[in-house]
């Protein structure tokens, strides 16, 4: 079974391009999953002030802090019943989370990656569930990194060729993973 995973859509980056510019291709996924019965999840930076001494916190700049509106999701990718929230505190959407319980309590042994950053999050996360034995499918066009198309397709070639984790384009992964029926 599969599981949408939707990675750092939040209000912090909202408006910067490389996020605007995926914005589209992951709401036909959604909807897709929708269609398909297929759970989505939004895995969400959400940090304390005293992350600076570790984690992601003291590499970038302070962002998604609790108690504050930056860590949601943005409006046009608002999630919905039945969809789940997963906060994160560093790169891997699986590093002290409970994402692996989830999916393995629904069954999920393929989750498909979409959102920021390519050459991060999305790098990370694919990293620990090809690690968890899942199959990890990364959506081409709905990751961006803010690095620039080079980072990108690094992260993509990375990820495909030391992982072998499967690289798709929405559309193709609607067609092979969202059709039922």
């Amino acid at each position: 079974m599969e599981a949408i995973i939707i990675l750092d859509m939040v209000k912090h980056f909202e408006g910067k391009e490389h996020v605007k510019r995926i914005i589209p291709n992951i709401q036909s996924v959604i909807k897709g999953a929708q269609d398909a019965k297929v759970p989505v999840i939004y895995v969400c930076d959400m940090h304390r002030p005293s992350d600076k001494l570790y984690f992601e916190l003291s590499k970038y700049e302070p962002h998604c802090l609790i108690g504050t509106e930056s860590g949601e999701v943005i409006d046009e990718l608002k999630p919905e019943k039945p969809d789940l929230i997963v906060r994160k505190r560093n790169l891997s959407g699986f590093h002290a989370t409970d994402l692996e319980i989830t999916l393995r309590a629904m069954g999920v042994d393929r989750i498909i990656l979409a959102g920021a950053s390519t050459d991060g999050c999305i790098l990370f996360t694919g990293a620990d569930g090809y690690q968890r034995y899942f199959h990890v499918v990364v959506l081409n066009d709905c990751t961006a990194s803010a690095r620039g198309t080079d980072s990108h397709e690094w992260a993509l070639r990375l990820m495909e060729t030391t992982m072998n984790i499967e690289i798709l384009s929405s559309k193709e992964a609607i067609q092979k993973y969202l059709k039922r029926g």
